[in-house]
């Protein structure tokens, strides 16, 4: 079968990595796969971060973005079945969608991201509905988009649970396909470890909390800054060689950076920027942190623990459905920097038999749960 993955995206993260993955897993069960990018700039940054051996092709948009302007131009697009990688719910448009199930039978879209909670309806004496116009067509606007695909494939039930929910998705069209991994591509590897903590500046025993993601707001690591701040404090002098690493690059970088001057810790916050291989970047930590406000089922996450990291979440999204048990990680509530900085402190002061045990428990449930194998083939199923 031709395969062809759409995408519109000026970032890389999760969703860019996800589709360069399923591109290569789905050309190993034996179908001719694609990534199509929807605008320039998205073209430019896949040839830019995607392995050579990726085919990557720039489809040129409509010059208005009808239902007509797109059913031209997807004429170009040569495939028996199209994947639209979605970002949010709100990823490419109506008449975007309309036209690829026009063009396409086989036509699927992938939630990356659990939408925005809808909020709740309004009543007078519990009976009479006062809630405005605006929380209609907010409803409305979401609904419309389960209409277009085939089906609506959510890489976490969290996902699912938002859209049937709150935007009233017909549940026989939402499918839950937990994301995965190659855990045999993310060994824990003691001479990367060494290495990558030379490039960074820091010695072999350091103390290292770290992620690799977008800087953006919904990351959360303003509140990861907070709570550092407190292990900083707290370690002392004692400590001076404890550390925070916040590999990647976004709009939040320089008010982090600027945070973290304001809290006195510039030295021990580090921002290497961009990296084209994470695992690398995992290698070197000694406690993984995703403190998102929001998210769906973060692959950085499930890297990190199949490299042997111990984590510490936020119990949002999808993360909850990888650190399904304590003895697996440790889940603080959102936004919470007093609870952060907590299990930090904990993991801090852990002895390092306890913090490796933590890792190898994450590293054999990623492996037997989150098989990379088992996503491409459902996503192979659902487009046949």
């Amino acid at each position: 079968m031709n395969i062809a993955i759409l995408s519109d995206t000026t970032l890389w993260g999760g969703l860019e990595t996800h589709a360069v993955s399923l591109t290569r897993g789905l050309t190993i069960l034996g179908h001719r796969t694609r990534i199509v990018c929807t605008s320039a700039a998205c073209y430019a940054l896949y040839r830019s971060h995607a392995p050579s051996d990726v085919e990557v092709v720039a489809l040129q948009p409509p010059a208005h973005a009808s239902f007509a302007g797109w059913y031209r131009a997807l004429a170009a697009v040569r495939a028996d079945a199209v994947i639209l990688e979605k970002g949010t719910l709100r990823t490419g448009s109506l008449a975007m969608d309309l036209a690829l199930r026009a063009r396409f039978s086989r036509f699927i879209a992938i939630m990356h991201l659990e939408p925005e909670p809808l909020p709740p309806r309004r009543w007078l004496f519990d009976t009479l509905p006062v809630t405005g116009l605006w929380w209609y067509r907010w409803k409305l606007t979401g609904l419309l988009r389960s209409l277009g695909p085939r089906f609506t494939m959510c890489v976490s039930e969290a996902v699912r649970r938002r859209l049937t929910g709150d935007y009233a998705f017909a549940p026989r069209r939402v499918v839950t396909v937990a994301n995965g991994v190659d855990a045999s591509e993310f060994e824990p590897d003691d001479s990367v470890r060494l290495t990558m903590r030379r490039e960074w500046g820091l010695s072999a025993d350091a103390f290292v909390f770290g992620a690799v993601a977008r800087l953006t707001r919904v990351k959360g690591f303003d509140v990861a800054i907070k709570a550092f701040a407190r292990v900083v404090a707290a370690a002392g002098k004692a400590r001076p060689d404890v550390y925070l690493v916040l590999v990647g690059t976004g709009e939040e970088q320089a008010a982090l950076a600027s945070e973290a001057r304001d809290l006195g810790i510039e030295g021990r916050v580090l921002f290497p920027g961009f990296t084209s291989n994470p695992r690398r970047a995992y290698q070197a930590l000694d406690v993984f942190l995703i403190p998102s406000r929001q998210e769906a089922m973060p692959l950085s996450l499930l890297e990190a623990m199949a490299c042997g990291c111990m984590a510490i979440g936020t119990r949002v999204g999808g993360i909850p459905e990888v650190i399904t048990d304590q003895d697996l990680g440790v889940l603080v509530e959102s936004e919470n920097v007093d609870a952060l900085a907590e299990a930090m402190s904990v993991a801090f002061h852990l002895p390092t038999e306890a913090r490796q045990a933590f890792g190898a428990r994450a590293r054999t449930h990623v492996a037997e749960n989150f098989d990379v194998r088992k996503h491409w083939a459902r996503v192979a199923q659902l487009v046949a």
